[in-house]
């Protein structure tokens, strides 16, 4: 029964993602069940990007929502967004230790639980495959720390890849990528490590799909290496990373279905 209802959530997550309208019966159907639950998220400024877009849609629905900055999960004493910056950017060890120290408590429980890494926190160098490594030791502690909580595991977000003409002569002359090709395939490695070992099992929100994906269907990508390497789609940032009105909202509504659509106060099955 669990299994299934996972994949529905992933779904729904992957196929919502047009900008709310105030009719959207589904969707206000959503943000009221959202609205009944304690869910922790840390985060960094993307997260923001993405809490920005969750308060737009439900204003504009007219489903109010609590979206409230904590330190502690002791101060989720009602249903409500509970958000806090996880420390600290460059170093994902520490933001999983600081989530870690966020859902300390003797007295309180959250519903839905996430976290989620930055685009900032992958290197080229980065070794993707021990940092998952981490993540994974991580969550298994927590949900057994906390088998009231349901976690939901978050892809990685990507950064658009840049260059000028002389950048862009050098790759197609196959002697460099674009600045930000090696980073986003560091990114896609831990996001296939993360899909294969939570799809069909436990709750995912795919941001990075959503952040490539165009809204014809069409994913942003780049070729090197012989690797298709996803990537931001420009039209959906502000800065080449951060996301600009149209894709926070995009991103925003896929979060919604996916948090609407995990059971809270029920238990690890």
């Amino acid at each position: 029964m669990m299994s299934k209802m996972i994949l529905a959530v992933l779904t729904v997550g992957l196929m919502n993602q047009a900008h709310a309208e105030p009719d959207d019966v589904t969707l206000k159907l959503e943000l009221q069940r959202i609205a009944r639950q304690k869910i922790v998220f840390g985060h960094q400024s993307v997260g923001m990007n993405i809490l920005e877009g969750i308060r737009k849609i439900s204003s504009r629905s007219g489903i109010p929502l609590q979206i409230a900055e904590i330190n502690s999960i002791d101060e989720v004493n009602a249903p409500m967004i509970a958000h806090s910056f996880i420390a600290e950017n460059e170093h994902p060890d520490k933001k999983l230790g600081s989530f870690t120290r966020l859902l300390e408590s003797k007295h309180h429980e959250a519903d839905l639980a996430f976290m989620k890494f930055c685009f900032i926190d992958f290197k080229p160098d980065t070794d993707a495959k021990g940092l998952f490594a981490q993540y994974s030791k991580t969550m298994e502690k927590l949900e057994s720390a906390h088998p009231n909580t349901i976690f939901i595991h978050v892809t990685t977000p990507l950064h658009v890849v840049e260059g000028g003409p002389m950048a862009t002569i050098k790759y197609w002359l196959g002697l460099s990528p674009l600045y930000g090709t090696r980073e986003n395939l560091r990114r896609e490695e831990y996001n296939e490590m993360l899909r294969q070992k939570y799809l069909g099992h436990e709750p995912i929100f795919d941001l990075a799909k959503i952040e490539s994906t165009r809204p014809d269907g069409k994913v942003e990508k780049v070729e090197w290496g012989g690797r298709t390497i996803p990537v931001l789609v420009p039209e959906y940032s502000s800065d080449g990373g951060h996301l600009n009105e149209e894709g926070a909202e995009l991103a925003a509504r896929g979060l919604i279905s996916v948090l609407a659509s995990v059971p809270g106060h029920s238990g690890r099955k």
